[in-house]
């Protein structure tokens, strides 16, 4: 495995606070179609032109997109703001106690992956102290620029009050969907962890780059 060395742009409260001023409200609650959706259904045809749905109560930020949703005790899968070409589905595991958080998707903030950049990245946003469950959802994170039967590598950190975390690496082969590749189980880099966080980053690189499959 290549040297896991990161050169993580910086990210202060100021930058956070920024990008949510300008996203307006809470948006409602959404919810994508449910796993074994067309997402993971390696029988559908990309046909190069179709991109992901927005998630209900998507709003634009600056160099990307956000929604409000929520975790909930038991293990769910939250919609993926449809940015870039990217979209679908993140499954969470369990969280106690639950409460409403903010996914983003944007181009600005990322962290590398030794000399690695990645082609995708999420951003979330707790505002408690909780605990999450041992397991979470497949969901699938998919895009055209995913290749199907194409490994990839997913890598995340989270910040808290003095600190953070590097999560991972984890690796996955892309399957087939009906916007593209689809990379599955990124959910899984938040199995039992716990704490109180401040912003997560979860991000997909090129290449296999890990030795545990996601």
């Amino acid at each position: 495995m290549k040297s896991l060395g990161l050169n993580r742009h910086a990210l202060n409260s100021c930058v956070v606070v920024a990008m949510l001023a300008g996203c307006g409200g809470n948006a409602p609650s959404a919810r994508l179609i449910p796993v074994g959706s067309a997402y993971k259904n390696s029988q559908n045809v990309f046909d190069g032109t179709r991109r992901p749905p927005k998630c209900k109560g998507q709003a634009p930020i600056p160099h990307g997109a956000q929604v409000t949703e929520r975790i909930a005790r038991r293990p769910d899968v939250l919609c993926v703001p449809s940015f870039d070409g990217f979209g679908g589905e993140l499954g969470f595991p369990g969280a106690h106690p639950p409460g409403p958080i903010k996914l983003m998707v944007n181009s600005s903030h990322y962290f590398k992956l030794g000399n690695l950049k990645p082609i995708f990245t999420l951003q979330w946003l707790p505002g408690w102290q909780f605990s999450f469950g041992p397991t979470a959802p497949p969901g699938g994170i998919t895009g055209r620029k995913i290749i199907p039967g194409t490994t990839y590598t997913a890598y995340g950190q989270y910040s808290f009050d003095g600190g953070s975390t590097k999560v991972g690496p984890c690796y996955s082969v892309a399957s087939r969907g009906q916007f593209g590749g689809v990379f599955g189980n990124l959910g899984s880099l938040m199995e039992k962890r716990s704490g109180s966080f401040f912003i997560w980053t979860l991000a997909i690189y090129p290449g296999n780059e890990a030795k545990r499959r996601c």
